[in-house]
Order: structure tokens, then sequence, then C-alpha cells
């Protein structure tokens, strides 16, 4: 028997046969006949079986009336939530643009994971702001404009399961507790944009605004941030910086 290349050693090999029955799957193939079916995709026949029941249970496939299984509803809507996450980037990277070409402010897409805001996107003004958010940071939700507003339009079981979940796991500032979270999660809801003051990183200030899909869904949230002294300077621009944010969160919503 031959000795396996080393970059193979590593992988999965029933996730292997997994993907190459939905690959047989989606090709069209039909699972009434095990016998064939295994000699197709070249897996033993009790294997195929144990896949078969082990992706229906997971909703990666489903059976059919009339025998046979087909690709299953949550791996479509997974499908489908990836090609959307691509759509939401390349359209968010040409508003971010506008947004901070307009406001000369630091500039991020932010969606929720979890109970944490991951920033997907960043547009940053010429002079540059010193700031520890970066491309892929993830930050406490709770911690932040886009994270709050974010969580905010969770239902409120989804939202009480999820604070819990990063109490456990020691994840909640030690000032702030889960009764604190919850109530500002209400008063978040009240509002269709946020403002932090210094609330992350000390003398920046934030705005946050939320972008929706046809359904009204919340995907993610666009926000702006700069230095306070920028704001003090120009007592305009906290105004501009919130209707600014608002059209753009508006016109990424129109665009997806």
């Amino acid at each position: 028997m031959p000795t396996p290349a080393p970059e193979t050693k590593a992988l999965v090999t029933p996730v292997l046969r997994g993907l190459t029955l939905m690959r047989y799957l989606a090709e069209g193939g039909a699972t009434t006949n095990l016998s064939e079916v295994s000699r197709l995709t070249n897996i033993n026949r009790i294997t195929l079986m144990r896949l078969i029941q082990t992706l229906e249970h997971a909703g990666m496939i489903e059976p059919l009336p009339q025998g046979g299984h087909r690709l299953g509803l949550d791996f479509l809507t997974l499908a489908a939530n990836a090609y959307k996450q691509d759509d939401l980037l390349a359209a968010g990277r040409r508003v971010l643009e506008s947004l901070q070409s307009k406001l000369s402010l630091s500039c991020y897409l932010v969606v929720l994971d979890g109970c944490e805001a991951v920033y997907m996107l960043r547009a940053m003004p010429e002079q540059g702001l010193v700031s520890q958010i970066r491309v892929g940071s993830r930050v406490l939700a709770v911690q932040t404009t886009p994270g709050r507003i974010l969580l905010a339009q969770l239902p409120q079981a989804e939202l009480e399961s999820r604070l819990q979940q990063a109490q456990k796991q020691q994840l909640l500032p030690p000032a702030l507790t889960l009764a604190q979270c919850l109530e500002q999660a209400r008063e978040d809801a009240k509002h269709t944009s946020l403002w932090s003051y210094g609330g992350y990183e000390a003398d920046i200030d934030a705005c946050a605004a939320l972008v929706r899909d046809g359904h009204g869904t919340a995907l993610a949230a666009l926000s702006a941030a700069g230095p306070r002294s920028r704001f003090n300077h120009d007592p305009e621009l906290r105004t501009r910086t919130e209707k600014s944010l608002l059209q753009a969160a508006d016109e990424l919503s129109t665009l997806l």
C-alpha cells in the first residue's frame, strides 16, 4: 500500500467523503440506489449510509417524498449568506471610501459574530488616525457603537443568550453587569444611530448606523470615528457625520 503524501496526512477523510456526496447531489445525482451511488462516488456503501444520516441530521441534505435526497435548506442558506457577505464587502468598500472622503474620518464596516464586533473593512484619512482597530479586529460588541447597535437588533432571548455566554467566558468588563448590558441594548434599540464619546478608545468619538437587507434585517453597521478635538473644533462636524453616516448606510442597504 503506498505511503500517503505528507500534505494529505492531515486531511479528514470522512469530511472529504461528505463533500464528495454533496457534490454528487448538487450535480443531480440520486440516492435511491445506494449501490450505484457507492460505485459512482467510490464511497463504501455502509459509510455512505452513515454519511447520509449525518448530513440529513445536520440539515445539509434533505429526503425527497419520492425517495432519494437533495441539498438541504440549511446548506442553501449557508451558501446564500456567503454570497451575501461577498456582496456586502464589495459594495461596502465603495461606500466606505466615499464616506471617508466626505468626512475625513476613519470609517469602518462591522458585522456581529456572537458577542463580538468584527471590523471587516476600514477606510482611513490621509493623515491617519492612531487607533487599535484594524481590519479583522474583534472587539466585545457592548464596548463599541457599531457593536451596540447590532446587538440592539437581536431578539430578546437571543441577546440574553449571547450576553450570558460572554459572561460565563468572563468577557464582560468587570464594571459592566449583564443587567446593565440588557438595559443598554433596550435603550440603543430606540435610536437609528449611536454615538460613543471615548467609550472604547480614549479621546476618540464614534458614530454608527445600521445596514439592512431588503427584509429590514440588520446585516452590518457603518461607523465613523475621529479625535474628539476635531469634533470640538468644528461644532457642525457631529451633525454632518451622523447625517452622512445614515445616508451611507441607506445607500449600502439599497445596493444590497
